[in-house]
């Protein structure tokens, strides 16, 4: 007879010391009913996190590592790429992973809502953005008008992994579908980095379009991403150059600054210039630049520095003729949910799915 697969509660408290607990010794604050869930259980008492901050501890209490080792330094920067969280590994031992409540974590925790047979789950890759409603929001409902509501997409509220494994939660199913920047993919997917090369973009929806269509008649047949199929591509505007400290008029004052920048080619691009570089995703830029510890950003759109906060800290800003770097996201969608989910939904209404190469 087998032995019942057990479960797994876990309870995280907010701004909660450890010290603050009654069965840790505290002789004045009463906590009677975490003092109960502690005396049915285990306690851990030689293992304390370093940051005090909600997203390390929460980061480190999932992974068992300090944030030295899973990267999450502060509020708003995702795990390293190597980090395995524990309900990634009961995951892939058949449970079932839901998250309720405030996790305060950037990881993929695979606790992403179930859809129904004509629902797409679509994970954004920056949940706030401004743009995010009148883009996806209105895509969503065209989707839904389209299809007469056979198939409809619900757009998640959180980013369903950290940025860089973006595409890795839809490849194996944690989302249907979603957007990544490209930049991620660099090693998988060379040829798309085509569009991101320095001063060739005249407009967003110029560099969009002919990505799209560039993919659809040379790449595609060429693509060495598994799993996923991309559905088009979307583009920001030219990206800037900024600086908290004076103006960006030269090579040689650009040369004296520490620069943040996304990674991939306008990384690069500092680099082949002698810039000093700390490249990552744009959720930890905001940590970064508040904090003083590079003195400008590179690569990033006008939009995003004030969708993300940072615009007050620049002095200065420069622009290019042709943007000193665009950043580029692909729309993907998950092979089997578009091989069966998305074809069944349109074939029970009689209809044909068309993709045009440049509908995003």
């Amino acid at each position: 007879m087998s032995r019942k697969q057990p479960n797994f509660l876990v309870i995280i408290t907010d701004q909660h010391r450890a010290d603050h607990l009654s069965c840790m010794r505290n002789t004045v604050l009463k906590t009677p009913n975490i003092d109960a869930i502690a005396a049915a259980g285990r306690a851990f008492e030689k293992f304390y996190v370093l940051i005090p901050i909600c997203m390390p501890n929460c980061s480190t209490l999932f992974t068992g590592r300090m944030p030295s080792v899973h990267g999450a330094h502060c509020n708003g920067a995702p795990l390293a790429m190597s980090s395995n969280t524990m309900t990634e590994m009961l995951r892939q031992s058949t449970f079932k992973a839901i998250a309720t409540g405030l996790t305060a974590m950037a990881i993929s925790l695979a606790m992403v809502p179930s859809a129904s047979a004509k629902e797409l789950l679509y994970s954004l890759i920056a949940p706030g953005h401004p743009l995010n409603q009148p883009v996806f929001g209105t895509w969503a409902d065209n989707v839904a008008k389209a299809t007469e509501g056979r198939f409809t997409v619900k757009i998640l509220d959180t980013i369903a992994a950290p940025a860089p494994r973006l595409y890795d939660a839809i490849r194996t199913g944690v989302v249907d579908s979603g957007h990544t920047f490209i930049g991620f993919l660099a090693q998988k997917s060379p040829l798309i980095q085509l569009r991101m090369l320095p001063l060739i973009a005249p407009s967003a929806e110029a560099n969009a379009v002919a990505l799209s269509r560039t993919y659809a008649k040379y790449f595609a047949a060429k693509e060495t991403l598994g799993g996923v199929k991309i559905l088009g591509f979307l583009s920001n505007p030219q990206g800037i150059m900024c600086s908290l400290k004076g103006p960006i008029d030269s090579a040689n004052a650009l040369k004296s600054l520490k620069m943040w920048s996304l990674p991939g080619y306008a990384a690069k691009a500092m680099q082949a210039m002698d810039v000093s570089v700390v490249a990552g995703p744009a959720t930890e830029m905001f940590a970064l630049i508040s904090k003083g510890t590079v003195d400008g950003f590179n690569g990033i759109s006008i939009g995003d520095a004030f969708a993300f906060k940072v615009d007050k800290f620049a002095k200065s800003c420069t622009t290019v003729k042709g943007g000193v770097f665009t950043a580029v996201f692909a729309v993907m969608i998950n092979q089997s949910t578009w091989g069966a989910k998305l074809m069944q939904a349109y074939q029970d209404g009689g209809s044909q799915v068309i993709v045009p190469s440049d509908a995003f």
